[in-house]
This record gives C-alpha cells, sequence and structure tokens, in this order.
C-alpha cells in the first residue's frame, strides 16, 4: 500500500473521536512504528487530534491481560505531552482520576502503586477503570509472553473500542506469528479491526518518513539521501521510484 494512503488513513483516524480499530502490519525492521510515531507527532504539533489522552503499549515479554491493562494505565499521557516518557508525575495524575471513579479513600492505597507495581494480581480491572476516550497504540504482539494469547488481547482490543471510546492502533509482524496464533488472529481480525494497513515502504519513502524539517539542511540532507537511494535502487531493482534531484546547497 502506498505510504501517502497510510498517512492519509491516520492522520484521519487521529482526527476524529470516533471509537475505531486501525492495524499496521509489516514485516519487523521496515520502520511501522516509528512512522507511526513521525504522523502522531505531526498531528499533534498541528492540534490535528480529537481525543485527549494517548497511551503507548509494546507487548513484548507481557504476560497477563491485568499486566496489559496496567500498561495502558500507566503509560497514560496528555496528548499534549505525547513526547513526555511516561513517569512518576504522569502515573500520579492516572491514579487520581481512578480515585475519582472509586472514591476518596482510595487515593493513598492507589499512590503505592509504584511500590506494587510486580504485584498486579487482580488489580488491572481497578486501574483499568480510569482508561477510556484515549487513543491506545499496542504494538509488538508477535512478541508477547506465552501467558498471552493473540484473542485475548484482540478480545481487550475489541473492549478498548465497544465500552470505553477508545481508538486502537495495533502495529505488528503477522507474518511472525506461528501458525496456531495466525489462525487466532486471521479469525478474529475482521470482527475487530475496521482498517488494515500493510506497510511495505520502498527505500524512497523511508528517506522522506526519516528525513523531515523545513530547515535548508534538512532539505539538503533529504535530497542528498533520496539521490543516493535512487541510484542504488535504479541499478539493483531497474527504473522505478525515479526523480529529479536539485539541491540547494
Amino acid at each position: 500500500m502506498s505510504i501517502v494512503l497510510i498517512e492519509e488513513e491516520i492522520r484521519r483516524f487521529l482526527s476524529t473521536d470516533e471509537s475505531e480499530v486501525v492495524c499496521v502490519s509489516g514485516r519487523w525492521g521496515v520502520g511501522k512504528t516509528f512512522a507511526w510515531n513521525r504522523f502522531l507527532k505531526d498531528a499533534q504539533s498541528k492540534s490535528a487530534i480529537a481525543l485527549k489522552r494517548y497511551s503507548y503499549v509494546s507487548l513484548f515479554g507481557v504476560n497477563s491481560l491485568d499486566e496489559l491493562k496496567y500498561s495502558i494505565f500507566e503509560n497514560s499521557v496528555r496528548c499534549s505531552e505525547i513526547d513526555v516518557e511516561p513517569n512518576l508525575e504522569t502515573l500520579r495524575s492516572n491514579t487520581s482520576a481512578t480515585a475519582e471513579r472509586l472514591g476518596r479513600k482510595s487515593l493513598w492505597f492507589l499512590q503505592q502503586l509504584p511500590f506494587i507495581k510486580n504485584h498486579i494480581g487482580g488489580l488491572g480491572p481497578v486501574w483499568f477503570l480510569s482508561v477510556r476516550n484515549m487513543i491506545v497504540c499496542v504494538d509488538d504482539i508477535e512478541r508477547r509472553g506465552e501467558g498471552l494469547r493473540v484473542r485475548d488481547v484482540l478480545g481487550l482490543i475489541s473492549n478498548l473500542k465497544e465500552h470505553k471510546g477508545c481508538k486502537v492502533c495495533l502495529i505488528l509482524n503477522d507474518e511472525a506469528l506461528d501458525s496456531e496464533e495466525d489462525k487466532d488472529f486471521r479469525k478474529y481480525l475482521e470482527k475487530v479491526v475496521d482498517t488494515s494497513l500493510k506497510f511495505e515502504p520502498s527505500p524512497v519513502d523511508c528517506v522522506r518518513i526519516a528525513i523531515t524539517g523545513k530547515t535548508s539542511v534538512t532539505h539538503c540532507s533529504r535530497n542528498a539521501a533520496l539521490a543516493s537511494v535512487s541510484l542504488t535502487y535504479d541499478s539493483s531493482k531497474g527504473s522505478s521510484d525515479r526523480f529529479e534531484w536539485s539541491s540547494p546547497c
């Protein structure tokens, strides 16, 4: 699929508050997560994100639904703070939001979360109460821990969409799923995902995504990289992705 079309679809996805799920799939190392972050930050800079909160979660090593729920809660930040790494201050803000739902008597207990983080047990649903009306990015489903099934992840994503008013972006390498996991993934995909995007950038696309900015330096760097990529790409693949280069340097 054209990277231009993928970018347009992601921008549309971010610009509305309608609950929906978009899936971005592609091989490892092609820049799926990098591109998502780039498009997200660009939309943020233009105040083009409809929802007010965002949470990014990598499933690498995550072994249970409660752990996943806690990670979504813990990593939640305001969209205006997307560049800010989740920290103790953002966690305190999130626990306060949960306390308002449970009652003020629970605030002291919830403020101890950093100290009991590794003892999640059945408290995942408690933390999950404040997760609603936000953008959630779920990455690396193929790298999840052995205790977490694909069908359970997709079930939670469906819950986020149907009952929590969330917009979810699922990023994965579907080719890395084993046969049984792939069977489950295909079975539930159409029921959960509204839009599926195949991320297959050309070398030229990679340069245009990676090198941004409007200064003469970045413009020169981008054009120089594009020229280099074009020469390499044309010599190895034949005449495709040709363009004219006019350096400002």
